[in-house]
């Protein structure tokens, strides 16, 4: 029933969201996030190792999205705001020991012209 509470174990390929038995998934609203976010790490910290760590987080928490920029060497996070990139900031302090900062946030751009366009405007001058 609903609320009712139960532990499972020996289950190894599942992640937060999964449904078990005939659900496939859990059916949550998902919010897609908005903005994308550079993570700048100390210098005696590897990146390897900190995307490791971050993959971690990653399968843990569904609203977290880690991008690899393979070309730059760069770790992308992707979230909805500021709430959500202090407390992961404080995580990755806490449990990796790591004194990550953030860049900038970015708007996440979910469209694109892929095809010539033409733009009408009309202007009327203040009165």
């Amino acid at each position: 029933s609903a609320g009712t509470i139960c532990a499972v174990t020996g289950i190894t390929f599942t992640k937060s969201g999964d449904g078990l038995g005939i659900e496939n998934s859990t059916g949550l609203p998902v919010l897609e996030p908005v903005l994308t976010y550079k993570l700048n790490l100390p210098a005696d910290v590897d990146v390897h190792t900190a995307l490791e760590k971050m993959r971690i987080l990653e399968n843990e928490d569904p609203q977290l999205k880690v991008v690899w920029n393979e070309r730059l060497g760069e770790i992308n996070v992707q979230l909805m705001g500021d709430i959500q990139l202090e407390i992961l900031q404080a995580i990755i302090r806490d449990r990796f020991g790591i004194d990550a900062q953030f860049g900038k946030g970015n708007i996440i751009f979910k469209e694109t012209i892929s095809d010539t366009v033409e733009g009408i405007g009309h202007f009327e001058p203040l009165r």
